[in-house]
């Protein structure tokens, strides 16, 4: 296990980038208390995300000390979302929470270097719905959202090709009010810096 407390964000990279093992994320999400922003998708959203984010070593792993993470940016996969909604919920500094990627190939649900079955994420018999987002959290009251009401500080949602229902909307209105406030991603990305209002 990596002592996350000594690294810069550069090094951190080069560690997860030369890490076979999955596992390295969740270890640096749960060791690394000072750490302000994780992104895990390229640039272009494409479905080839820079780190591996396991579902399976968030649920197993430590709970995540990073709670003055500011801006988390991740694919993530459907099959044990509410451990990861619990997970996500510990982060209440978050600021910024973009999940899910821009394209959706409803001919394929599972294109994540094809080693996940699709049954990762959706169920045998399922309606694919051309243009829906089936490789993510479905951010929904009933898949165990409800366990990120403690996320008071987020201001940017991004959920790309999600459908979400009247009663989810009225979630977030009640739990998270500063959503659409204006917040400024100060950290520099491949995408340089961004402004939302």
């Amino acid at each position: 296990m990596h002592d996350w407390h000594n690294f810069s964000d550069e090094e951190m990279r080069d560690i997860l980038d030369a890490s076979s093992a999955g596992s390295a994320v969740q270890q640096l999400l749960a060791s690394a208390p000072n750490l302000k922003r994780f992104d895990a998708i390229r640039r272009d959203r494409s479905l080839e995300a820079d780190f591996e984010l396991n579902a399976g070593d968030i649920i197993a792993g430590e709970p995540w000390v990073c709670t003055e993470l500011e801006s988390f940016k991740a694919l993530i996969s459907r099959r044990i979302q509410r451990g990861v909604y619990e997970q996500l919920g510990r982060l209440t500094g978050l600021k910024q929470l973009i999940l899910g990627h821009d394209d959706v190939d409803d001919t394929r649900a599972c294109h994540y270097y094809e080693k996940l079955a699709e049954r990762e994420y959706y169920s045998e018999g399922d309606v694919i719905q051309k243009g829906y987002q089936y490789e993510c959290l479905s951010m929904t009251v009933e898949s165990g959202m409800g366990a990120m009401a403690g996320l008071k500080e987020l201001r940017v949602l991004e959920l790309g090709a999600m459908e979400t229902g009247k009663m989810d909307q009225e979630w977030v209105k009640v739990n998270w009010p500063k959503l659409g406030s204006r917040y400024k991603d100060t950290f520099w990305t491949d995408l340089g810096y961004r402004e939302y209002s």
